[in-house]
């Protein structure tokens, strides 16, 4: 299971609906999860 995959089964176990909020933190998941990679 790759990081992005499993970022999105945390996403979608935590908010089952996208909210704006919730998608606000999956962005922000996203984002620092991406910036690690390229690192």
């Amino acid at each position: 299971m790759t990081p992005l995959v499993s970022l999105q089964h945390l996403g979608l176990s935590q908010c089952n609906n996208l909210t704006d909020e919730g998608l606000d933190r999956f962005k922000t998941l996203a984002t620092s999860l991406n910036l690690e990679i390229v690192r």
